[in-house]
């Protein structure tokens, strides 16, 4: 998801399809004071790499060299923002230029990982339809899940598996090169525990609307919220899953596509908070089991942390 740190207004309820709650998902990551990192703000990098690692279908031996340039020209408000997207920023992580502002918050990441593994157990198999540059894989594979991971760009890809490697799980991130929406279907049914996904929402410019349409998704309609549930619920028969969607998201349209799933379906959505700025909400679907198993394990999370 295109994440936007302006925090502006807007959030509703699902009507009777589930409760809210505001989870204030907090944490401040302090930043070195060196100014060494300030010279690479207006430099290209080339990466260069002899073996790239699994890429699709192919054994690691045979994948080809390759150069990734990784712009690292980026609005000051995104770089200094840098720890608190990877906190291991500095010991080699890669991101390109849609990358800094589309990268889920480290200690958000961590907050979904955790309730994922505490609804479906240690050692679950999630899949992460939108990898980006490894985000969210990398925090739940750190929490202990076993993660498939799919990116249509093979640049993005490559950068999931460097940014894996530099947190140490590179071993529990598969990553697949190619179109979620194409690779997803053709996936084992049953084959994952749960589904997290955070869908592209048409970069920053989504903020300027005062309700975000899930079903155009920033211009992505193929991506829409009702073809997302589809996939994940419908042909993965994922028990659980997860949503990353913008704080101004229209509510009413997902109740209206959670409603399609059938009765037993529900829906927990929690607005997320970063030092006090909104900065998105969060929808955990599954079946009512699920999501008061959420309910409860997310009160007892802002009981146990009553400064986050």
């Amino acid at each position: 998801g295109d994440d936007g740190d302006d925090g502006d207004d807007g959030d509703g309820g699902v009507g009777g399809v589930g409760a809210v709650a505001a989870a204030r998902v907090g944490g401040h990551l302090s930043e070195p004071s060196s100014q060494s990192h300030i010279r690479f703000m207006d430099a290209d990098v080339e990466v260069h790499e002899d073996n790239l690692g699994h890429c699709g279908t192919s054994p690691p031996h045979a994948a080809p060299r390759r150069t990734v340039r990784v712009k690292k020209k980026n609005p000051k408000k995104y770089w200094l923002q840098r720890y608190s997207l990877f906190s291991l920023y500095d010991n080699g992580i890669l991101i390109d230029d849609e990358g800094w502002y589309s990268v889920t918050p480290e200690v958000i990441a961590w907050h979904h990982a955790s309730m994922i593994v505490r609804a479906n157990g240690h050692g679950c198999v999630v899949y992460d339809m939108f990898g980006g540059v490894g985000g969210n894989a990398i925090q739940l594979a750190l929490a202990g899940c076993h993660v498939l991971v799919t990116e249509i760009c093979p640049d993005k890809a490559y950068m999931i598996r460097n940014n894996a490697r530099v947190y140490g799980v590179q071993d529990r991130v598969e990553v697949l090169v190619g179109d979620a929406m194409q690779v997803a279907p053709r996936l084992r049914p049953g084959l994952v525990d749960a589904v997290l996904m955070s869908p592209p929402w048409g970069g920053p410019e989504y903020s300027k609307d005062c309700m975000f349409d899930v079903q155009d998704m920033g211009g992505y309609p193929e991506l829409g919220v009702g073809r997302l549930l589809h996939v994940a619920v419908g042909n993965l028969g994922a028990s659980s899953v997860v949503l990353w969607l913008p704080r101004t998201t229209n509510l009413e349209q997902l109740g209206i596509e959670l409603a399609k799933l059938g009765g037993n379906v529900r829906c927990h959505v929690e607005l997320a908070k970063i030092n006090g700025i909104e900065k998105a909400i969060t929808a955990y679907i599954g079946t009512e089991q699920r999501i008061r198993q959420n309910i409860a394990l997310l009160v007892g999370k802002l009981h146990a942390e009553p400064g986050s």
